[in-house]
Formats: structure tokens, sequence, C-alpha cells
């Protein structure tokens, strides 16, 4: 009866005391002292039990034994501050012999993976230590070597995601490498994706890949491209659709006005602005163009045509815009039809370019003035009959005192004032807008405002599944009850 209450102590359930019981005959000399050592390695509660009854083998091997498997981990690489964590997730460290655990550390030290990044690697997935057998693991790193990896590439890629061992191949990677196949990705964007982004691999396809590559669609980007949308940012088929990607679309629709029929381009594009945070990036962004005399519609032009836009840092925006607006004087509209200004160097491309044409008397447009390379530039001059191009192009981008001085002034006055912008647009945006200063556009996307067609026949309830990508899924329906809706942006924010 003592034994029972000691167990209770532990924090052990009657079915697993009985279990423990009826496996273990000299409970004394056996079952307390597995137990006390296993505690003494910081495997504490629910989880002795746990770790006796799923292997009950390590109750027939002696401590020196046990001791032995766990010194040969230590020396792999797993923290001693671990083992207590990796006994709890994967008992069968222990169980399994010396020989057999050598073999699978072995393993990954062909890889490469070894020491901190063994460790680290075990951690994270304490199965891959012991719970798959060396010939299955071998089948799966030949699978993923086809890819074009090597030994060391594929090695770092399962120390950082070793749940890749646990997939398996005719269930999961095939029918996923049928599919991006079927979206136009070939060899070298499957290595891409398994190196950038290998937790893709990981996925289920009907829950989480195929209600993506939907929605891509459904947005408007166009089918030959969904693909390369995937190569260029796998992040996206990690993402949440409802709490990640979607919330990030309606940001583009409603607040950076982004047309609804322009929206896939954007996401084509720059796939990546889904990374972004809405609050802290994207929104801020937005805000800053609109306090600065941008209509919300021109913030979408701009966006639409260049949405890297919408990813730099106000400290690279600000002093372009300050050029632009109050040194060069030009208007809003200029700005709008050019967003690329913001991707060209201030100091080795803008002004100095800006300080030739002024000298010269010449009234370039900033496409004209930007969107060449220094040989196009200076021909440019040359047919506007300027001479000694070369030489005067040296001079003049060395800089001018002048206008040096009246720049940094300018930029000066206007870092100020964005200064207080900065501190301030946040908590005045609401009375901005009550007081007219800011053009806020709150009308709805209804489908008579240039629908995307192919989403509009999907939202009227046709079938949106492709011969393809029925035949990938043996025939199932993707399409789903919630295509119905009478705004665009009602369907993207279910």
């Amino acid at each position: 009866m003592s034994l029972y209450r000691w167990l209770k102590r532990q924090r052990f359930t009657y079915s697993k005391i009985g279990r423990l019981v009826y496996m273990v005959e000299d409970h004394e000399h056996n079952l307390q002292p597995k137990i006390k050592w296993l505690k003494s390695i910081n495997v504490h509660g629910s989880d002795l039990a746990t770790a006796l009854t799923r292997d009950p083998i390590v109750l027939e091997k002696t401590i020196h034994s046990l001791n032995e498997n766990v010194e040969l981990i230590k020396a792999a690489g797993v923290r001693s501050e671990w083992i207590g964590w990796v006994i709890r997730r994967c008992s069968k460290v222990l169980a399994c012999n010396k020989e057999e655990l050598q073999e699978h550390i072995n393993f990954y030290t062909r890889l490469g993976i070894k020491d901190d990044n063994f460790g680290k690697m075990v951690y994270k997935f304490p199965a891959c230590l012991a719970r798959f057998s060396v010939e299955e693991m071998h089948s799966k790193v030949l699978y993923l070597k086809a890819f074009g990896l090597d030994d060391l590439a594929l090695g770092k890629v399962i120390a950082s995601k070793p749940q890749l061992i646990a997939c398996s191949i005719e269930e999961d990677w095939k029918p996923l490498v049928k599919l991006f196949y079927f979206l136009g990705i070939d060899g070298y964007g499957l290595r891409k994706i398994l190196t950038i982004q290998p937790s893709v691999f990981c996925l289920n396809i009907k829950d989480n890949i195929a209600p993506k590559v939907r929605f891509l669609r459904d947005v408007g980007v166009h089918e030959e491209l969904i693909g390369d949308v995937l190569v260029k940012f796998p992040s996206f088929l990690s993402y949440s659709l409802d709490e990640k990607i979607r919330p990030c679309v309606m940001f583009l629709l409603e607040k950076a006005a982004v047309p609804v029929d322009k929206v896939g381009k954007v996401l084509s594009i720059q796939p990546d602005l889904l990374r972004c945070s809405i609050s802290q990036k994207l929104d801020v962004i937005v805000r800053f163009f609109i306090f600065h005399g941008f209509k919300r519609e021109q913030v979408g032009l701009m966006v639409t045509d260049f949405p890297m836009l919408l990813k730099y840092n106000l400290s690279s925006i600000k002093p372009k815009l300050s050029f632009a607006l109050r040194v060069m004087k030009l208007p809003v509209e200029e700005v709008v039809k050019f967003p690329r200004i913001f991707s060209h160097s201030l100091e080795s491309r803008i002004v100095p370019r800006y300080k030739i044409l002024r000298k010269r008397g010449l009234n370039y447009n900033l496409r004209r003035m930007l969107a060449c390379s220094d040989d196009e530039f200076m021909r440019s001059l040359d047919e506007n009959g300027t001479n000694d191009v070369d030489t005067e192009l040296e001079m003049e981008i060395s800089v001018n005192a002048d206008l040096s001085a009246e720049t940094n002034i300018e930029i000066s006055e206007q870092s100020d004032l964005e200064s207080q912008f900065t501190a301030r647009y946040i908590d005045d945006m609401p009375d901005l807008v009550m007081s007219g200063q800011l053009d806020v556009d709150t009308s709805e996307f209804r489908w008579d405002n240039a629908p995307n067609p192919g989403a509009y026949k999907v939202l009227n309830g046709e079938n949106a599944v492709d011969a393809g990508v029925y035949e990938v899924f043996d025939g199932e329906n993707l399409s789903d009850e919630y295509w119905h809706c009478e705004f665009f942006t009602d369907r993207v924010r279910k």
C-alpha cells in the first residue's frame, strides 16, 4: 500500500500505477530507483509514468545502461539542461541500445549536423533521435536530395526543421510535389522552397496549401504566376489565411486604395508584403503620404505601380520626398507618376542629376531623369545640345556648395516638420479626417467597380476547380461554400 501512495505522490494516475505494478515484480529494487533516477535528470510528474509505460523496456535496463545513453547524446551536443525535456518527449531515447543510438547520431553527423546544431535539432524535435529507423530516414534523405541538394545543404534544412523526418514520402511529399509541378514550379523552385521554408513540406495539402492557392487565384493572381509567387515568397504557405493573409489584402484594398483588379498584380510583384506588420509598417507609410498631400487613390496608384514602396523605411522616404516637393518644386502628381524615385539614391543619383539639369536649364520629368543609366542620361543631354558632357558630369557629381546648402536647409526644415508629424499623426488622424485635411475613401468595392472577371465567376458560384487541381486531389471538389457573396471585399474578409 505504501508503494501506491508513493506513486500517487509522484502524480501517477491509477491506470498508470496499475500498469507499472503489473509489469514490474521487484518494485522496491527496480521501479523506485528508476523513478528517482528519472527525476534526477528533470523528468517529473505525469511524464514519469509516460516514460516508463510508453517504452516498458526502460524498466528492464540497468541504470548504468540508461546513463550511457544520456552521456552519449550529451557528448553529441545535447545540453545537460535539455536532457529532461528530450526524455519527456521521446522516452525511446532510453529504450534503444547504445549501438542503435550511436547509429542515429552518426546519420546526422554525416549530414553535417553536429555539436550545438545537433543539440538544438534534438531539442526542437526529440523524436528525430530514436523514433524512426535509420533505413527510413535514409530513404527520406535520398528523396529530398533529388531536388539538387548536397549532404551539407540538406543537413541545414533538416536541422532547421527536423519534423521533416516524420513526414511520409508517399502520403505527404509526392502529392505536394505533384501540385507544385502543376503550378509550374520546377526543380529550382522546389529546392528554393525547401531551403527557405522547409516547414512547407510538413503542411497538409488539403487543409493548409490548397486554400491559399485558391485564395491567390481568387484575388486576381494569374494562374501561370501562382507558382512564381510561391517560389518568391515560400513563407506565404505557412501564414494563417484568416489571421495574416486576408487582413493584409483587406488593408491593400481599403486603406491603401489599391484597385480591386490590381491586387493580384501587387501580390504577384511583391508577395512578401504579406510579411509586413499592418500597424507598424504598412499603415505608417500610407498615412505618411496622406499627411503630405497625397490622396488615398494616388497612394493606391503608387503601390500598384511600385509595391516595394510599402516596404521602405520612413527614414529612406522622407528626404527623397522632401527634395522632390520642396527643392525640385514638383507637384504631387509627378511623384505619383514615378514612385520609383524612392528606389534611387538621393546622394548619388537624384541630387547630381538634378544639379546638371538645373545648370543647363533643362526640365526633365522624374522618369526621364532617373529611369536610365548614366550613359543614357549623358546621351540624352547630348541630344539637347549640351557640350563636353563627360567632363561636366564629373564636375557636377561632385557637390555644388550653393545648391547643396540650399538642399540641406530644405531637408532639415522638412525633417523637423515630419518629426512633429511622426510624433502626433496617429493620435491626431481622426481630427484631421473630421476637419477635412485628409481625404478618406470609405466606399465599398462593389462588383460594378471593375471586378476581377475570374473572381466574379467564382463568387457567383461557378466551380473554381480546374481539371488539373481536381486530378491532384483525386477528384475532390476544392470549392467552398463561402465563395458566394455580394462584395469582393466580403469574400476576402471571410
